[in-house]
């Protein structure tokens, strides 16, 4: 394991890793490493889309399905206009960022209540 900033996350990780495997109880992961209701909503969304986009289903049709069913009634000048097909847009991008390497922030621990040192003149 590197000395890093992640030593200590890695070390319990390997540590509950290693009870589980060994038929000891591991109980649940620190809150720290939990995603939220939001990420996972998030999460579950890109994946839908992306699947959506790789399967060659029309963008539009997949909006339609995953964010707002009236899509599918508008005309074409609207729907190239629409907030739906940006928010699409938005979406995909996010699930092209985290399939090349993004989703390593999700596994990161983030620091809850952390303060932040700000360089202060004084």
């Amino acid at each position: 394991m590197p000395f890093d900033e992640h030593f200590h996350w890695r070390r319990k990780n390997a540590l509950r890793l290693y009870r589980h495997i060994s038929g000891e109880r591991s109980g649940p992961p620190p809150r720290e490493e939990r995603l939220t209701r939001f990420q996972l909503h998030r999460a579950a969304l890109m994946l839908r889309v992306w699947d959506g986009v790789e399967s060659g289903e029309p963008r539009r049709l997949i909006a339609s399905i995953l964010i707002n069913e009236k899509v599918r009634t508008l005309r074409a000048l609207d729907w190239k206009n629409a907030p739906e097909r940006r928010r699409l847009a938005r979406i995909l991008a996010a699930a092209r960022e985290r399939i090349e390497g993004g989703y390593l922030r999700w596994l990161a621990p983030r620091a809850r209540h952390q303060r932040h040192n700000v360089d202060r003149k004084t």
